[in-house]
């Protein structure tokens, strides 16, 4: 599983915190996502 699941949006989100002006794209399949969807959630707030 890699580094662990539902590591990609919270690495997403760093990345684009500290270089808005790229594009950042998170790939996560549906089970990481199950992990990791309410951080979506968190970084809207």
């Amino acid at each position: 599983m890699g580094v662990g699941p539902g590591f990609a949006i919270a690495a997403a989100i760093h990345c684009q915190d500290h270089e808005p002006e790229k594009r950042v794209i998170c790939v996560e399949g549906d089970s990481a996502f199950g992990f990791s969807g309410l951080e979506f959630e968190t970084a809207a707030r």
